[in-house]
């Protein structure tokens, strides 16, 4: 028993090396995109998000249609899509400004999952917005598995 323990301990820590591996293989590809000099080029919006905005990943078609905020309440929620084209809600998040997880010293508004409506695996993700033009805002998503260790997947973009 003691054998099969300390194999599968093994397998989980190689397991968790490889992901870390390649998420910050990931995370120097994304920092080093395009599109990170037009998500620096940005700022905190002036009038927090407000309502449904569209949501896109490149030329991705995904069920994630985009996000309702409430910037009254910080808050918000992620609309999606099923395979027969009905729409829900689902995985709530906090707003608030502050700095970047990669960029250090500059100012995002924070999408921030870990609230207790949230399932255990989603309050990992934090994601972040810059306000690129009116009513338009480019989006970086970040997973920390580990602390300290934030891991940078992607851009995501949302429109009014």
């Amino acid at each position: 028993m003691k054998l099969i323990l300390l194999i599968l301990f093994s397998f989980l820590l190689i397991l968790l090396f490889v992901v870390i591996f390649f998420g910050l293989i990931r995370t120097l590809y994304v920092q080093n995109n395009a599109n990170q000099k037009e998500f620096l080029s940005g700022r905190v919006p002036k009038n927090m998000p407000h309502g449904f905005y569209k949501g896109s990943i490149g030329n991705i078609k995904v069920p994630w249609l985009g996000k309702r905020f409430d910037s009254k309440k910080s808050m918000g929620i992620n609309r999606f899509a099923d395979e027969k084209g009905k729409t829900g809600e689902k995985y709530p998040f906090t707003t608030y400004v502050g700095d970047g997880i990669q960029d250090k010293n500059f100012k995002v508004l924070k999408i921030d999952y870990a609230v207790n409506k949230s399932p255990w695996w989603i309050k990992y993700i934090l994601d972040e917005v810059v306000e690129t033009a009116s009513g338009r805002y480019l989006g970086k998503v970040h997973v920390t598995i580990l602390p300290g260790i934030p891991l940078t997947l992607g851009y995501f973009r949302l429109a009014k």
